[in-house]
């Protein structure tokens, strides 16, 4: 039964005929239904069942509905007379043709008959894969701030270098026009003109139109954004937009194939529109074509938030129509920015609550349109565009610096640009924007056709494989980090006294071994820094060395040392097998939980790892300093592998005091010495530091965080762009170690020729190469393993093959990439068990579990019935559990190797989930 509802007059008839309720339930014999002042017509196939179109019409409109009278009674004033509408049902002639043909048009007059079952029919239109991208900026109502992050879009793609067409199609309230004072106080062309050319051009492709407007835009231009404003006078237009949408010469969706002309003749990028707000036919022709991208600016307020929901299923149907029309899947889903979310303490509770209501809502619309059709992905991509983006709209926080806008467009330009609004804005919009074109040619002049690039996919693998575990590798440049950037610039005029903290494949001994290999401090650093200017130099001492480094390695440091040692007339070095004997003496010795005897053990261990022993009540410390003072030379002792000689930190009383005596109360002891002869530098596993450290671990860890081995996202495409380098895979146009500070898109860009700019072809849905393998390969707090993206540059490089799609634009095709993810997930989660006993056990538990019990997402209530709350606390501080509301997600570099699985067909949100767990 329905709910009640009112009727006046036809209209409301006629909106109840044309409801959702009304076509999902109209009989199939029913053809089309025009309501009359006085009267409905309903059209229906020769021969229907009268008692079927009855039926339906109860349903509708319930007890309103006389079936015996065939009338619909009309609401009336309490004692007045009856109002009544008739309803008649014409049935057509047999063999009478039934024509439910529309054409569909960009348009929201909705007219006065509703045709069921309707097949849509669209007159012809153009691809558009052959102009820039085309994006409108939408809302549902004005003070969103539309106009303002259209603006800030353009002003960052415009710093990049990008050309811009920005054009001001609000007619009503014409912003970007407004702004013009100075900068364009004359325009020689408008977006007026452009229509009004257009109307009376005799050609169906406007050519005469699209040159002479070109002609006069190159003219309009602001640090490379041509500008096309409303009007040249702001008045009125005399023809708007869907006038060009009426002739049949021309496509039903004409005013964007003419923007996209225009760009292209002048050379721009991409297109930006500022349309008006809400919904008329003046934005129709252009925010309703499916062709070009969307953008819906909206604030958390109540009304907002409902226009915005209003103008999506205005989208949705258009969809619909159009796939149903063309048969083609639909490439575009509107993109939601957030604007003005509350910054103010009284506010943000309420603020949170609106935007989660907002983004279930929005969910639930996207989830409509990615049903009409999604744009299924190469070769198994488990991306989904329409629900991946829908997950996560573009959320701006109140920016009260430009709350309000000076009136001139080159201040405007100041005041934005001085704030972080067109960065982030430009950061979400990167998915929909080709490459810029030197990118382009840098893939090409990369690329030597497959019998070259066969070659460096092999010369990668090769390289990368031995990198794999660099620490053993015989390559002898470094990768100078951000970190080790710190580490050298730090102690120019002084030795280093510091502990690097990291985790497993963090890089700690392929830096370890780094600093050992390079034999003196100077050296070093100049790998790291090629003009360090430091005035202190010194030998490297290698005091505790990691088990797993290579024999050979092992060999080196001990001849290394036995050279010293013979060179300053010292005895014999204690060879690293004694060394492990010698800590384990003395853990077993009385003074075990004594920090001070530990301290003097560590720093007698360090003269003897020198040849001094002690001697006639004299420490080996002290014979170790009085012989650099005399040889005026300098040492930094260097220590790695701490987790082979201590493997129950987390609860050994006896280890603890043991590494805690070691990181902090031996570099404290060195730093009292007068002379500083001796630097200290140990690298350590942030676990172990934070199980040993129990007192004051936050200071600890603050002191030496400039100096932590950890690996941001810039770094990491910083390493990839070194790793294909050293392999001679792609050519050294840009260094590696300036990557780390450029924006994203020009990091995306220097590694294009490695594995292109999206998972696909450029102008795709796909997602963005660079984020999602970044993405991928991190877990929820982000934290990525220098060794896991080596990793996966060998295995994608020795997967990529000819055979693959896009084999000749890059060396890493997106399916060798997206294979690579699952053996990475592997070796992370049984190198993460290595490196913690305890989720090593929970590993255990969850790959063991059922295979139903392994399915993801999971609820809370099944993650509280599986997992002990420890466990889940577990995860979730270590970026392996994620929890978005009522379900946890596990990040790809985990999800495999625990053998968890998504079911059901669900695409995994790699990039939407990533982009969550960041913001949180």
């Amino acid at each position: 039964m329905i709910s009640e509802i009112y009727c006046y007059t036809w209209v409301d008839i006629l909106d109840r005929l044309r409801s959702k309720q009304a076509n999902d339930t109209a009989p199939n014999c029913l053809i089309s239904a025009e309501p009359l002042p006085t009267r409905i017509i309903l059209s229906v196939t020769f021969g229907a069942d009268i008692g079927e179109i009855n039926e339906w019409l109860g349903e509708l409109f319930g007890p309103r509905f006389d079936p015996q009278r065939n009338i619909i009674n009309l609401d009336k004033p309490i004692n007045g007379n009856d109002r009544l509408i008739a309803v008649d049902i014409e049935q057509l002639d047999s063999g009478e043709e039934v024509d439910r043909v529309i054409k569909l048009r960009p348009s929201v007059l909705r007219g006065r008959s509703v045709v069921y079952h309707p097949t849509y029919e669209l007159p012809a239109v153009r691809e558009l894969s052959d102009v820039p991208p085309i994006l409108t900026f939408h809302s549902s109502k004005g003070g969103m701030g539309r106009t303002t992050i259209t603006l800030a879009l353009a002003f960052a793609l415009a710093k990049q270098g990008r050309r811009v067409l920005l054009v001001d199609s609000d007619f009503e309230a014409p912003g970007i026009s407004a702004l013009l004072n100075v900068t364009l106080p004359v325009p020689k062309v408008s977006f007026a003109d452009l229509i009004a050319l257009a109307h009376t051009d005799p050609h169906p492709s406007a050519e005469n139109t699209v040159e002479l407007v070109s002609e006069r835009l190159v003219d309009q231009v602001f640090h490379s954004i041509f500008i096309l404003p409303c009007t040249r006078d702001l008045a009125p237009p005399l023809v708007t937009p869907d006038a060009l949408t009426v002739s049949t010469r021309r496509s039903a969706f004409f005013m964007g194939e003419l923007l996209g002309a225009v760009a292209k003749r002048v050379g721009a990028d991409v297109v930006l529109v500022d349309l008006r707000a809400g919904m008329s036919e003046l934005v129709a022709s252009l925010f309703l074509d499916p062709r070009l991208q969307h953008v819906l600016v909206t604030t958390l307020n109540g009304q907002a938030i409902d226009g915005t929901l209003h103008l999506l299923e205005s989208l949705r149907d258009v969809a619909k129509k159009w796939t149903d029309s063309t048969g083609e899947r639909l490439k575009n889903i509107p993109y939601v920015i957030v604007n003005q979310k509350p910054t103010d303490s009284s506010m943000i509770e309420e603020g949170d609550n609106a935007l989660k209501s907002l983004e279930e809502k929005l969910y639930a619309k996207f989830q409509e349109i990615g049903q009409i059709s999604t744009e299924l992905t190469n070769e198994g991509s488990e991306e989904n565009p329409f629900l991946d983006r829908s997950l996560a709209p573009i959320v701006i926080d109140r920016l009260s610096s430009i709350s309000i806008l000076p009136s001139d467009l080159e201040k405007v330009q100041e005041r934005l640009m001085a704030s972080d609004l067109p960065s982030k804005v430009l950061d979400a919009f990167l998915i929909d924007l080709p490459p810029t074109p030197t990118a382009t040619v840098s893939i090409i002049q990369s690329s030597h056709g497959n019998v070259g690039l066969e070659r460096k996919r092999a010369m990668l693998a090769e390289f990368a494989k031995e990198s794999v575990y660099a620490e053993n590798a015989s390559q002898s440049r470094i990768f100078a980090t951000r970190s080790l950037n710190k580490l050298v610039s730090s102690f120019r005029s002084e030795l280093p006294n510091v502990v690097v903290l990291g985790d497993k494949g963090s890089g700690k001994t392929y830096t370890f071994t780094s600093v050992v290999k390079s034999k003196t401090w100077q050296n070093f650093a100049r790998q790291v820094i090629p003009d360090f200017d430091g005035q202190v130099d010194a030998e490297i001492v290698p005091i505790l060395v990691p088990d797993e480094l290579h024999v050979d390695r092992k060999r080196a440091i001990t001849e290394w040392l036995e050279e010293m040692a013979t060179r300053d007339g010292a005895g014999s070095p204690i060879d690293h097998s004694s060394l492990g004997d010698a800590v384990g003496h003395f853990k077993a010795g009385d003074d075990a939980l004594k920090s001070g005897a530990w301290r003097n053990f560590w720093l007698e261990l360090i003269a003897r790892r020198c040849g001094y022993e002690a001697k006639e009540e004299v420490s080996g410390i002290a014979r170790l300093r009085e012989a650099l003072k005399n040889r005026q030379r300098r040492i930094v002792v260097v220590f790695d592998g701490l987790e082979t000689l201590f493997q129950r930190f987390n609860s050994d009383q006896v280890e603890q005091v043991a590494l805690e005596s070691l990181l902090r109360q031996v570099p404290d002891w060195l730093a009292q010495t007068p002379d500083r002869s001796i630097g200290f530098v140990a690298f350590v596993r942030e676990d172990l530091a934070k199980s040993a450290l129990l007192m004051n671990f936050g200071q600890f860890q603050a002191r030496y965080e400039p100096f932590a081995l950890r690996w941001n996202w810039n770094e990491a495409a910083a390493l990839a762009l070194w790793i294909a380098q050293q392999a001679e895979a792609i050519p050294e146009v840009v260094a590696p170690i300036d990557l780390i500070g450029m924006d994203e898109e020009t990091r995306a860009e220097a590694l294009m020729p490695l594995w292109g700019w999206k998972l696909g072809s450029n102008d795709s849905k796909e997602a963005r190469t660079l984020e999602w393998v970044m993405s991928s390969l991190s877990n929820f707090r982000t934290v990525l393993q220098a060794r896991d993206l080596v990793r996966f540059i060998y295995i994608s490089a020795e997967k990529s093959n000819v055979h693959d799609r896009f084999s000749e634009d890059r060396i890493l095709t997106p399916k060798a990439i997206r294979d690579a993810i699952e053996p990475c997930s592997e070796e992370r989660v049984k190198e993460t068990g290595e490196e913690n006993a305890y989720l090593e056990g929970i590993f255990r538990k969850i790959s063991g579990m059922p295979h139903n019990l392994r399915e993801l997402p999971w609820s809370s209530r099944d993650a509280v019935q599986r997992l002990e709350e420890p466990e889940l606390s577990a995860l979730l501080e270590f970026g392996i559990f994620f929890r978005r509301e009522d379900e946890y997600f596990v990040p790809e570099i985990y999800r495999s190797g625990l053998r968890l699985y998504y079911g059901g067909g669900a695409r995994r949100k790699v990039v939407t989930l990533m982009r969550r767990a960041r913001a949180q």
